[in-house]
C-alpha cells in the first residue's frame, strides 16, 4: 500500500504517525528511509495540485492526468527550475510528451553557464557540448541567475498562471532595465515576461513548474524527528539513527 503524503509528526507511545493531510496511521514497526528530495515546493508551502511538481513525480502525474501538459505549438511556457542531473531528464520527459522546445524554459539561480555545468555533470566535454547544443537547437530558452521567489496559482487545479523571479546578478538598474527585453523575453509562441521598474523582479507567465534543484532532507519530517528526540548522527542528513 503506497500513500503519497508527508509525515509531519510521530507518537511513539500510541505507535502512530501524523500525515500532512490530517490523518493518523498506526504501525507495528516504523522504519524511516526519508532520503533526499527537492525542497522547492516545501519552502513555498505548496502541495502537488498547484502546478508545481518535482521531477520524480512528473511522469506519474502526467500519466494519471493530475497535470495537463497541452502539447501544442502555442500556450503558456513550462518552466524547469534548478540545475541538476534531473534537469536534463525533465526536459527529455516533456519533449517526449510532445511539448515543443520553444515552450520550455530552463531557469536556475546559479550564474554558471549551462555548458560548464553539463561538462561537470557528464564528465565529458564533447558529450556535454552535444547535449547543450541539442537543447538550444530545439528552441529551449535558458535563463541563469534567476531565483524563484513565489508562484501565482491559477483557478484550474494543477495549473499555474505565473511565477515571480528575482535577478540575482548585480547590475545597474538602468542598464538592466534597458536590456530586459533581450535578456528575459521568451521566444515567439510563448508569453513574454515582465519586470518591475528597477529590473530586479521578473513576472514570468507559465502553466507548470517542474523543480530540479539540489536535494535535501525534508524539513517537516526532520522537525517531527527532533520533537520525539530521535537522533540524527550524520551531518549530511543521509543517514538516520533511531534510539
Amino acid at each position: 500500500n503506497v500513500i503519497a503524503d508527508t509525515v509531519v509528526g510521530f507518537d511513539r507511545k500510541s505507535k502512530s504517525i501524523h500525515l500532512s493531510n490530517g490523518k493518523h496511521m498506526r504501525y507495528d514497526y516504523l522504519v524511516l528511509t526519508t532520503g533526499l528530495q527537492d525542497q522547492t515546493r516545501s519552502k513555498l508551502k505548496l502541495d502537488r495540485d498547484t502546478g508545481v511538481v518535482r521531477m520524480d513525480e512528473l511522469s506519474m502525474m502526467i500519466e494519471e492526468n493530475r497535470i495537463h501538459v497541452n502539447a501544442t505549438e502555442t500556450g503558456l511556457p513550462i518552466i524547469i527550475y534548478g540545475l541538476s542531473l534531473e534537469t536534463f531528464s525533465a526536459l527529455e520527459i516533456l519533449m517526449s510528451k510532445g511539448i515543443p522546445g520553444h515552450r520550455l524554459v530552463l531557469v536556475y539561480p546559479e550564474i554558471e553557464p549551462l555548458a560548464s555545468f553539463a561538462e561537470r555533470c557528464f564528465g565529458d566535454k564533447d558529450v556535454s557540448s552535444m547535449v547543450v547544443a541539442g537543447l538550444i537547437q530545439k528552441g529551449i530558452t535558458i535563463r541563469s541567475g534567476l531565483r524563484l521567489v513565489n508562484v501565482n496559482c491559477g483557478e484550474e487545479k494543477g495549473v499555474l498562471e505565473s511565477i515571480l523571479l528575482e535577478d540575482t546578478q548585480k547590475h545597474d538598474p538602468v542598464e538592466g532595465l534597458r536590456n530586459q527585453e533581450t535578456a528575459y523575453s521568451l521566444k515567439e509562441g510563448t508569453a513574454d515576461s515582465e519586470t518591475d521598474c528597477k529590473g530586479k523582479y521578473i513576472f514570468q507567465p507559465c502553466m507548470l513548474l517542474v523543480t530540479c534543484t539540489t536535494k535535501h532532507a525534508d524539513e517537516d519530517i526532520l522537525q517531527a524527528i527532533r520533537k520525539v528526540k530521535i537522533l540524527i548522527l550524520d551531518s549530511s542528513l543521509k543517514t538516520l539513527l533511531i534510539i
